[in-house]
């Protein structure tokens, strides 16, 4: 046996891969043509070592490799991953022929994982731990008997083949595990290209699910989607982790800061900044097809034993035109996405309410058919897109779902300027497109602050969407913000508060950090800057400063800070505008005065209906009828109501409310006016508040808003003594039925609600009582107060420490 000396295999090895970097850091060599030269230069130097070490054709012996060499993508100081294969009935001298293979390597100084095993010890292993399979699926023959290779080759592609479907949940914690101890590469100042989310190591995943013909990397390539395609963005990963091996003169995995601009440089990048977001955009574009990927898999895995006589999985309606099936959101049989303007925002408002990802399939079905925005939409798309972003956190998944399916942009096509867009400060933890979604989820919970909390959320998910221009981010978006709202079919009054907003998003946390907090001057400054006194538009910015600062990174909101912001906002209350709400003008509704009037016809699109009615006071009044409307899945999204005295004969309650229904149309008037009648038999009243418990149940709350409440007494009553009449004014996260839990209060507390006006957000509620009645006694609007604010949705004590 022919030995070749640790000497001469160092410098034949050490000789060809400086000359290769050099060509590299000159510029005459790319990165995927250095990779290939490195694996030509391996491949012929451990050719020649295994040739002399006996490990031939015949000789019962294979060396063979895994990893980079293995993928034939072989970086500058990556270590070698390699395996001698034998075969136990046929190979001689194993410790010799063992030993004048790694020997020389070892002596060389390189950086080796080897092993010696028989195929059948390789399979047992892949058998054992997800690591080695996937491992194995990347064997690759280097030199001698390649029927050794090819039995273990074939055979661990076979056997990945059969038990997928049992490794898939253990492979899944390791992606979870793995990501979150290196976090997102896309939202990393200094990322882990391997290891990180969206890193080679997903893409891995990704390529070993299409080896088990369970997911193909192609069911991320949607048409119209943004960026690469995952098979593109890894070849950018692979390329920023070579150019790191040759600046940093070193086997790296991490992208630290002081190599960032040579490597940007050796890529042909104007700046990091640039090589930052395209590498954002590859990261985002792998971790979205390696969801999508492990999702399609558990799809694809065959029903084995009793689970293969079962029928196939129920679909379960989450909205007009969408179920769910099989653990997945997706298009009801009756579907049309090209004659539905706003099932696109159904569909992904139902994926982030119940937490259910949306198949793969939809989302091809959605990009192939869904039309973009027109210009002056309905309404209904304002309302659907309010009700997803309302969903906070949750909706942030969902977003990402439909940018990286090229869905987002027919929603916001403006989003593209910001779309992967790094952050020039340190501060910022995330990049622009996805600070503006975390803005949103902060948003959410800051939603009882203010009385429009659809306008709050808007705000947020644009405020910086003049961001990537050469002009001042807030001027400009504030022109683009202009050209949204009309898009969207916003009221004049209330885009010119949006845009009045995105304009000046800065204007307090400048403001608070060079001015007296406490100055009227500076409150002065602040509305004459803002151009408005409207107490609306000057909520919403208190509330959208707060939120863009949480959602900037950890230890941005200081105590301080949040101290001098209340301060400021304290300091201007003062002197912004306070109109006090009006009770409603309501007419009797059509038809004679009888016990229950009801009347419901259609209303600005479908699924949104109008309802008049005038119902007798003695039959339970306004509360019953609510009562009913929630047992049979009616919605109030906006409600007037009036309580008329009408001396001996009693009372009687007008409401004018929009209404609406998750699927259909709602009940026939004549159904709601007998279930009124009916509810002297405290058997139906038992049973419609049983349905309308079963629905709260299924519903989904926002659980992230403190539910706020207050009184405000009638002006001009007795000083010094508290009112018996005024306004309950009532903010917070929406339930089915809670208008009518809310007025059963009052009642049980023996106060008369005079009349009222309630107005749902999405998935939050701003509601205006005018109650009499109320006792003399000391503290009587204090208990009234505590009484609605303990039935309110409230934020798990988690949710409350974590502010």
């Amino acid at each position: 046996m022919v030995t070749i000396s640790a000497q001469e295999l160092k410098g034949e090895l050490a000789g060809g891969r400086a000359g290769l970097i050099d060509s590299a850091l000159a510029g005459t060599l790319d990165s995927q043509g250095l990779r290939s030269a490195m694996t030509e230069l391996y491949d012929l130097v451990l050719g020649r070592l295994a040739t002399r070490a006996g490990i031939v054709p015949g000789s019962g012996y294979a060396l063979c490799a895994f990893g980079g060499l293995g993928r034939r993508e072989m970086l500058p100081y990556s270590d070698l991953d390699l395996v001698l294969l034998y075969d136990g009935g046929r190979a001689a001298n194993l410790q010799e022929t063992a030993d004048a293979l790694w020997y020389p390597l070892w002596d060389s100084g390189l950086s080796i994982d080897h092993s010696v095993r028989t195929p059948e010890q390789c399979l047992t292993l892949a058998a054992e731990d997800p690591k080695v399979a996937l491992s194995m699926l990347e064997l690759r023959h280097i030199a001698g008997d390649p029927a050794l290779y090819e039995k273990a080759a074939s055979g661990a592609r076979t056997a990945w083949r059969k038990v997928v479907h049992s490794k898939l949940d253990d492979l899944v914690d390791q992606i979870a595990a793995r990501r979150q101890r290196s976090g997102a590469i896309a939202h990393r100042t200094e990322p882990d290209l391997k290891y990180g989310e969206g890193g080679l190591r997903d893409a891995q995943i990704l390529d070993a699910l299409a080896e088990a013909n369970v997911a193909n990397e192609a069911i991320a390539v949607i048409p119209d989607a943004p960026g690469r395609s995952a098979r593109e963005a890894r070849k950018l990963l692979l390329d920023v982790r070579t150019c790191l091996h040759l600046v940093g003169g070193k086997s790296r995995d991490i992208l630290h800061a002081q190599f960032a601009e040579d490597v940007a440089r050796l890529l042909h990048y104007d700046d990091r900044f640039a090589l930052a977001r395209d590498l954002s955009n590859a990261s985002r574009t792998i971790a979205f097809a390696t969801d999508l990927g492990v999702r399609t898999a558990r799809g694809a895995i065959p029903r084995r034993g009793l689970a293969a006589l079962r029928r196939a999985p129920a679909r379960r309606p989450l909205a007009e035109g969408v179920v769910e099936q099989g653990g997945e959101v997706v298009l009801a049989r009756g579907a049309r996405p090209e004659r539905d303007d706003s099932l696109l925002l159904r569909v992904a408002t139902a994926s982030a309410r119940h937490g259910i990802p949306i198949s793969a399939g939809t989302l091809r079905r959605l990009a192939d058919g869904a039309p973009s925005l027109r210009d002056e939409s309905s309404p209904v798309y304002l309302d659907n897109l309010v009700s997803l972003l309302g969903t906070g956190e949750l909706a942030i998944g969902v977003i990402e779902t439909l940018d990286r399916s090229g869905l987002w942009d027919r929603i916001l096509p403006e989003w593209a300027a910001v779309r992967d867009l790094p952050s020039r400060s340190a501060m910022h933890v995330f990049t622009v497109d996805r600070h503006q979604v975390e803005v949103v989820a902060e948003a959410t919970r800051l939603a009882t602050e203010v009385s429009r909390p659809d306008l709050l959320l808007i705000c947020a998910l644009i405020h910086d969407i003049g961001k990537g221009r050469q002009r001042d981010h807030s001027v400009l978006g504030a022109e683009l913000a202009a050209v949204i709202c009309a898009r969207l079919g916003m009221p004049a009054r209330d885009a010119e508060r949006v845009v009045k907003v995105v304009r000046h998003h800065l204007l307090l946390a400048k403001t608070a950090a060079s001015r007296d907090a406490s100055d009227p001057a500076t409150a002065e400054e602040i509305l004459t800057h803002l151009g408005t006194r409207d107490r609306v538009t000057f909520e919403l910015l208190v509330a959208l400063t707060e939120a863009d600062s949480r959602a900037t990174g950890p230890g941005v909101w200081t105590p301080w800070k949040a101290h001098v912001h209340s301060t400021l906002a304290a300091t201007c209350v003062p002197y912004v505008d306070n109109v006090a709400p009006a009770p409603p003008e309501l007419t009797p509704a059509d038809g004679p005065s009888v016990t229950a009037n009801i009347r419901i016809t259609e209303g600005a699109y479908a699924t949104r209906y109008v309802l008049e009615a005038e119902v007798d006071g003695g039959t339970g009044g306004l509360a019953d009828v609510l009562l009913v409307l929630a047992a049979r899945g009616i919605e109030v999204v906006r409600a007037q109501t009036l309580r008329v005295e009408q001396g001996e004969a009693g009372e009687i309650h007008r409401v004018l409310a929009d209404i609406s229904t998750l699927f259909g149309t709602p009940s026939d008037p004549a159904l709601v006016a007998q279930d009124l009648r009916a509810l002297s038999s405290s058997t139906v009243r038992s049973r419609l508040h049983s349905k309308v418990d079963r629905r709260q149940q299924e519903a989904w709350t926002a659980a992230g808003a403190r539910p706020r409440v207050w009184f405000e007494h009638d002006i001009g009553e007795a000083g010094g003594s508290e009112s018996r009449s005024g306004l309950l004014r009532v903010r917070s996260a929406d339930r089915p039925g809670l208008l009518a839990e809310l007025i059963g209060a009052c009642r049980a507390a023996g106060v008369e609600v005079e009349w009222s006006r309630a107005e749902t957000f999405g998935e939050f509620i701003a509601d205006t009582l005018y109650v009499s009645g109320i006792s003399d006694a000391p503290g009587g609007t204090e208990r009234l107060v505590d009484a609605v604010r303990a039935m309110l949705p409230s934020p798990p004590p988690e949710a409350e420490e974590n502010r």
